[in-house]
């Protein structure tokens, strides 16, 4: 596939709602703590770090029944303690192509067309597990 994946965050993202697969755009603005507009609602939460923040969001709008698309709710999405570390949990890995490897890296806040969600089942074991993923303590 040798797909070249962004590193960049997207300031809009789309938001699904419900399991209708009708998804309205969403915009993203991140500070010390990441905001999404969408659907007359505004999602906003300040984690550990910057996938600690995209985490608490996406629960946030989970509860309404929706999902954000963005590379954190991928599953083809992976973080190592590493990249979480050394990247403020900005960056993670495309696992697209393959195993992690740095010319996969992408921001937790962008999208591509490959994007897939997965089960509900394997998309809440993959949350909870990059929630609780010990980080290195320098």
């Amino acid at each position: 596939m040798n797909q070249r994946i962004s590193k960049q965050p997207s300031n809009s993202l789309p938001v699904q709602v419900n399991s209708s697969g009708d998804a309205f755009l969403g915009t993203v603005s991140v500070s010390s703590e990441v905001t999404v507009e969408a659907l007359g609602h505004v999602y906003r939460a300040t984690g550990d770090d910057l996938l600690g923040s995209v985490l608490l969001v996406v629960a946030q709008i989970a509860e309404h029944g929706h999902a954000l698309h963005c590379c954190t709710t991928c599953r083809y999405f992976g973080m190592s303690g590493m990249a979480r570390e050394s990247t403020g949990g900005k960056l993670g890995y495309c696992m697209l192509e393959g195993p992690p490897d740095t010319r996969w890296l992408t921001h937790v806040l962008h999208v591509c067309p490959f994007w897939t969600i997965g089960p509900l089942d394997e998309r809440r074991a993959n949350d909870d597990f990059w929630r609780n993923y010990p980080r290195s303590k320098v």
